[in-house]
């Protein structure tokens, strides 16, 4: 469906194709080549491959109007697509929690959880408790991060240990 109410097209079954970081220049070539550089980036800076970031992509479409004798002659201005991540790296993926020993403990604190989930990078993590005004972080080192699937740390102690 696509008109002047509707201004969205769907694609089935569309898959992306990864590139290797040693073909990434090879790819950027092909494309300066085609004609293909939707924010009018300098080749200079396009080749610049060791700063490319090789788990986000983004889409490219160009559409061309067909004329009165058949020809695909009016080219309309490339659309490109929101940035697509690549689920199965670690530092774009969404965490998701997969299961968790507890789900209450003292107020003292201390209390040890194993957390498993999706992947995760080691020096990339947090635990927080919070509510709308108390916050305080879980404990735990790297070494606490086991295989980039599971989480193991203390639990904070809560703001009022009165309760």
């Amino acid at each position: 469906e696509f008109g002047p109410e509707r201004r969205v097209i769907a694609f089935q079954n569309l898959g992306i194709q990864c590139v290797r970081r040693r073909e990434v220049r090879d790819a950027i070539l092909q494309r300066v080549s085609r004609g293909i550089n939707p924010f009018n980036v300098p080749r200079e800076q396009l080749l610049q491959t060791e700063e490319y970031d090789l788990n986000v992509v983004r889409l490219c479409f160009q559409i061309y109007l067909q004329d009165e004798t058949g020809m695909y002659s009016t080219m309309l201005p490339p659309i490109v697509s929101n940035p697509i991540y690549d689920n199965r790296a670690p530092n774009t993926a969404e965490l998701r929690i997969c299961r968790v020993n507890k789900n209450s403990g003292s107020v003292k604190g201390g209390d040890e959880i194993f957390l498993l989930c999706d992947k995760v990078q080691k020096d990339d993590i947090e635990v927080r408790f919070f509510t709308q005004t108390w916050e305080a972080k879980g404990s735990f080192s790297q070494a606490d991060v086991h295989r980039q699937v599971a989480i193991v740390f203390k639990t904070p102690a809560y703001c009022d240990t009165s309760i």
